[in-house]
């Protein structure tokens, strides 16, 4: 068995500037950090294009991504109870990795 641990650095910039730095746990079989870097990327472009021009609520954007990710794992050719599993278990770990996460404030003030 492989203890390789795989992580996934991140960083988002809030629209107050904040600048928050993830380091997601990556499952042990993972394929391609890349790729899911790329995709973190194109999902949040999109929403973010969208606030702009629907300004929809934290709680419905939230709604939509939880709804969207049963979508996709239903019409997945696999036991969705299996997948129901597994889906708790990374949406835990990638909780517990944000409470980690380094929140920087933007600089303000004269210098």
């Amino acid at each position: 068995m492989n203890d390789k641990k795989i992580f996934l650095p991140y960083k988002a910039i809030t629209a107050s500037r904040k600048e928050v730095n993830f380091k997601f746990s990556l499952d042990e079989n993972t394929n391609s950090p890349l790729v899911i870097n790329e995709i973190i990327n194109l999902l949040l472009s999109k929403i973010s294009n969208e606030i702009n021009i629907y300004k929809p609520s934290n709680g419905d954007i939230i709604q939509a991504l939880c709804m969207a990710l049963v979508v996709r794992c239903k019409i997945i050719d696999y036991d969705i109870n299996k997948i129901e599993k597994i889906v708790d278990k990374t949406i835990k770990r990638a909780f517990s990795d944000a409470k980690k996460a380094e929140v920087l404030e933007p600089l303000s003030g004269n210098s």
